[in-house]
């Protein structure tokens, strides 16, 4: 079992006991942004310390749940890092397209420049729609499935 936190939402789980009514194939457009103002740690300044720095700390959540949404392997990965501040060597901004064997396309777009914090998911198919907020606010073709208070 994969133990990304994202998982266990109730928002989260909805949705992946709603995707299949959508139809094949997705197309998944996440955006994950929070504003940094400063390296929490001294690891972070370093890009070889922190691998990157966006990337590394965030892509995993988008990477994960697009995974665990689509279920179908990955063939080819796209991706396009940049720096928009100078507080630290590695990227604050990333985006990336991943193509699915079943025709699928995910994009992911992680910020570490937000002014305002964001964490929304479309999920797009033939038979619908399905929108993710904050992992715990759930609509289905503008229906409200599940509507959790974010703490």
């Amino acid at each position: 079992m994969v133990g990304q936190c994202r998982r266990f939402f109730d928002g989260a789980k909805a949705t992946r006991d709603l995707v299949e009514q959508l139809g094949r194939p997705l197309a998944i457009d996440h955006y994950l942004g929070v504003y940094v103002q400063e390296a929490a740690t001294g690891w972070w300044r370093s890009a070889s310390a922190a691998g990157g720095l966006a990337v590394g700390l965030n892509g995993p959540h988008v990477v994960d749940t697009m995974l665990w949404l689509i279920d179908s392997r990955p063939v080819r990965v796209y991706a396009r890092t940049m720096r928009l501040r100078d507080k630290w060597e590695g990227e604050d901004e990333a985006f990336f397209i991943v193509d699915f064997e079943d025709g699928s396309v995910g994009s992911g777009h992680i910020s570490l420049n937000a002014s305002a914090p964001v964490n929304s998911r479309w999920i797009n198919g033939p038979a619908g729609a399905l929108h993710l907020l904050d992992d715990r606010t759930l609509t289905h073709n503008g229906n409200d499935v599940v509507r959790e208070e974010v703490t």
